[in-house]
């Protein structure tokens, strides 16, 4: 936690823009860090929220980035090559704007921090610096920051970034990750969690640490511009956040994501922003009003956090930037997406291409300017800058949107698939938020995608029993240019992009060895029915929601053996559009 803050809310999540995904978030680009099982508490994506958090493997008190395979996941055997998340890094760090704080940069690599335990330990604690800390699982953050880094004899009125002597200059730079923590957590477990977390990183990687990184002498300019730029720091890990614990006071952060179900479900009864705990007031009132600029109210948040902790949903932030960054330049004609979308018609649009001709990027556009789906979103729809609807209205019309990878074992998962849509549909719709299940336990167990569909995305579109309940018309929201069903219900529209990403490895094997010879007598390899899980629950469940509920597919067109074209018009029986030359969707000279 920055500057002091010791809070029941991480101070950081009142204003960050989704963020964890950790997720790459969830992420440090594109598969570029191979978490370890034992580590973080929880990895909060910088953006908190609609781009959702990962759940760690069994095991590991984290939440993964996006992009970032978990352990044993099909990412892992494909190497982790971090060149990607430099890109992304250095795109971050060239843009950064001269006018922000320079504690933005004062990152410190992994191999800088194991410098500066080792330091603390034998300097410090083992000449009894600390008396009565013996050990570093006995020295909070709290002792560390008062009783030395404010010392003026050992950092004058500098950063601790800034002072050779203790921390080399090669080890601060452009930070990835920005670390969480209360002021009452160990060092011993601090170190211990962002080593274990980034056990497989490179040493490169670069941390944000607050009493690293801010100036901590009260009554400098440093200090005071310093603490006023969370938001900008947190904008510039790309990472995300990791959320760092002590479980001997799990009091200190209800968004933990490695807690046991029973835990779980006490944490989300007791969540109230309001109630929080903050070792200066002064404090605690910045950060209340943070959370009512960037979530229109404390109840929104309350209501944001509990539906976080309950669902662990996905996030896709890091991807989608990425893919922005791609198509930069690009002028594109959606003329028939958006008359699909605004005017009505069949039930499904499927846009087919083959591989690395853009269909994701396609997809990120169609979010983004189309569906209302931003790449930077709050966790209660409110987009990057923050603005707000008056009265907890929504921004943005209540569409959901899941980017499938295959080198993500999560993204493949049919029950993150249904918690992740159900997530975002509820925190854009204060309608469906009241019909979301709040049984903690009946959701930890969800083991299949059917389970996960009853239980979790068809409640919110059944039809309320009591008069005068329905949901409100695009009118009464404020959203305009959005097509209603014809008894005056919203439309929602959930996108899935990649289809084909879903199908099994020796499916794909099959697919290249007929493409390389189609004449082979090689005996083929047999392909299993319904192995793609994700494209499963699309097919025996998604039609059964409301015909106001319609759906946008992206895919290859081998996908399911070259049979994808079969299996959405059996879905959609003369209800389903194809786009299979997508190039059209992109203005001439343009791409």
């Amino acid at each position: 936690m920055g500057c002091g803050i010791s809070s029941t809310i991480p101070s950081h999540l009142a204003d960050a823009k989704v963020g964890a995904d950790a997720v790459l978030p969830d992420s440090v680009g594109a598969d570029a860090v191979q978490p370890g099982s034992a580590g973080a508490d929880a990895v909060l994506p910088d953006s908190f929220g609609a781009d959702a958090l990962q759940p760690a493997s069994v095991g590991a008190d984290a939440v993964l980035p996006d992009s970032a395979p978990t352990p044993g996941s099909q990412g892992i055997n494909k190497g982790c090559d971090a060149g990607s998340a430099n890109h992304a890094v250095q795109e971050q760090k060239d843009a950064l704007p001269p006018s922000l704080p320079a504690t933005i940069c004062k990152g410190i690599t992994l191999r800088g921090l194991r410098c500066l335990r080792v330091k603390i330990l034998k300097e410090l604690v083992e000449t009894s610096y600390f008396p009565g800390a013996n050990n570093l699982y006995q020295l909070p953050s709290r002792r560390l920051v008062v009783e030395w880094v404010r010392n003026v004899n050992v950092t004058g009125r500098k950063r601790l970034a800034e002072v050779g002597s203790i921390i080399k200059q090669e080890d601060i730079g452009h930070p990835t990750y920005f670390i969480s923590h209360g002021w009452n957590t160990s060092l011993g477990k601090l170190f211990d969690t962002i080593e274990g977390y980034l056990s497989n990183a490179s040493e490169e990687t670069c941390v944000w640490l607050d009493f690293v990184a801010v100036n901590q002498h009260k009554g400098t300019p440093e200090f005071a511009s310093d603490i006023s730029c969370f938001v900008d720091i947190i904008r510039q890990c790309g990472g995300g956040t990791i959320v760092i614990v002590d479980m001997s006071e799990p009091r200190l952060d209800p968004s933990h994501q490695g807690l046991s179900t029973d835990d779980r479900v006490t944490m989300v009864s007791r969540i109230n922003v309001d109630e929080a705990e903050s070792e200066m007031p002064e404090d605690k009132i910045m950060i209340l009003d943070k959370i009512r600029a960037h979530h229109g109210s404390t109840e929104l948040f309350n209501i944001a956090l509990q539906t976080q902790l309950m669902l662990r949903p996905l996030s896709y932030r890091v991807d989608r930037m990425q893919l922005s960054m791609r198509s930069k330049g690009t002028r594109w004609r959606m003329d028939r997406v958006e008359a699909w979308y605004r005017q009505g018609g069949s039930r499904a649009l499927c846009i087919m291409a083959k591989a690395g001709t853009g269909k994701s990027t396609m997809a990120d556009y169609i979010c983004e300017s189309i569906l209302g789906i931003p790449r930077e979103v709050d966790s209660n729809g409110s987009n990057a800058s923050g603005h707000q609807a008056a009265s907890g209205q929504l921004l943005h019309p209540p569409n959901a949107a899941h980017f499938m990878k295959y080198s993500d074992r999560r993204r493949l998962d049919p029950v993150a698939f249904i918690k992740s849509l159900a997530f975002q549909l509820a925190l854009r719709s204060r309608e469906m938020n009241s019909k979301l299940p709040k049984d903690v336990k009946a959701i930890e167990g969800l083991q299949d995608g059917e389970a996960a569909f009853n239980l979790l995305l068809k409640p919110l579109f059944e039809e309320p029993n009591e008069e005068g309940t329905q949901e409100k018309s695009a009118h009464e929201l404020g959203i305009s240019g959005h097509s209603t069903h014809e008894r005056g219900t919203q439309e929602v529209v959930i996108l899935v992009d990649a289809l084909d990403e879903g199908d099994p490895p020796e499916q794909m094997q099959q697919l290249e060895q007929d493409s390389a010879d189609a004449s082979s007598t090689a005996q083929k390899v047999s392909v299993k029915a319904c192995a793609n899980q994700v494209l499963s629950v699309i097919i025996r469940f998604l039609p059964l929601l409301p015909k106001h509920v319609r759906f946008i597919f992206t895919s290859r067109p081998d996908a399911v053996c070259g049979g994808i074209h079969r299996v959405l018009e059996r879905t959609f029986p003369s209800s389903v559009t194809f786009i299979d030359n997508p190039g059209k969707l992109i203005e001439a000279g343009h791409n």
